[in-house]
């Protein structure tokens, strides 16, 4: 394969633009030649809310989640449309794009001045990419050694295009709960896609983790809409071999969940595309 111009941004979060001080959060990147837009990224905040007072941790991912699904639609109207791009060309710069999609009044998501290169591996280089200006630049913390975003990063590139351009944010509700699925489409009903990881350091909070999940579907039966929908769990494993019965117990309290669903590990990612391909047929 023939070496590919690309053009690349860093995303950042401001949380007082008047201030200056940001933190990297994700990276976009485009090669028009290629037909590629894609990005990554950092859905975890816990160095936002230590950095930044009154930090507002779940509208920040929900902001995140719509910037996804809108890059997704803008990659589609790019290089899927069967109407003539007429744009003006200069505008296919990573940078642009990002501020065309993601419009915020406050400045407080932007973007870094373009950067470019050529590959021949264009997820391979985003992925280099968001490791270099991201993920390098802090340490984790929290006891989780792989993140359920991290699960999501891993997971998307291995779902049919089919499944990800129709993903969207859906938000269920009740009188005393609500609840966001940040990876989701409606046929018939809602499919829902919910990526768990379950390796922790410390074996118990693998079934804490499954007993919040079963309390939280639990409370959204008031829900006629999440009453029928189908919820697809992406279980990464234990990496540590003694938090495997840890793990099996788990599985078991979340086989207890009132809605419709079924589970996946990593190497059934495959399979799970496949199925849910098959609803967008």
């Amino acid at each position: 394969m023939s070496k590919k111009p690309y053009s690349f941004c860093v995303l950042r979060y401001a949380h007082d633009p008047i201030a200056g001080e940001c933190l990297n959060i994700g990276v976009l990147l485009v090669s028009e030649q290629a037909a590629f837009l894609d990005l990554r990224l950092e859905y975890h905040f816990e160095r936002l809310s230590k950095a930044f007072a009154r930090f507002e941790g779940d509208r920040f991912k929900q902001v995140l989640g719509h910037f996804e699904a809108a890059v997704e639609d803008e990659r589609r109207a790019m290089f899927e449309s069967t109407q003539l791009f007429v744009a003006d060309r200069s505008d296919i710069t990573a940078d642009r794009i990002a501020s065309r999609v993601w419009r915020d009044a406050g400045l407080s998501f932007q973007a870094s001045e373009p950067m470019g290169g050529l590959s021949d591996d264009l997820p391979g280089t985003l992925a280099t990419l968001f490791e270099r200006f991201v993920t390098s630049q802090y340490q984790r913390t929290q006891e989780e050694t792989v993140t359920d975003d991290q699960v999501w990063s891993a997971l998307r590139p291995r779902l049919d295009q089919t499944v990800t351009r129709a993903l969207r944010p859906k938000k269920f509700e009740t009188t005393s709960f609500s609840l966001e699925f940040p990876h989701a489409f409606q046929n018939e009903r809602w499919h829902l896609i919910q990526p768990l990881s379950m390796d922790y350091t410390h074996a118990a909070r693998i079934q804490e983790k499954a007993a919040r999940w079963l309390g939280n579907t639990t409370a959204l039966e008031e829900d006629p809409q999440a009453r029928v929908s189908k919820l697809y769990l992406v279980l990464h494993r234990p990496s540590i071999e003694r938090h495997i019965a840890a793990y099996e117990k788990a599985k078991n309290l979340l086989h207890k969940i009132p809605m419709t669903h079924e589970m996946y590990e990593d190497e059934d990612v495959e399979a799970l595309s496949a199925e849910l391909a098959e609803h967008l047929a």
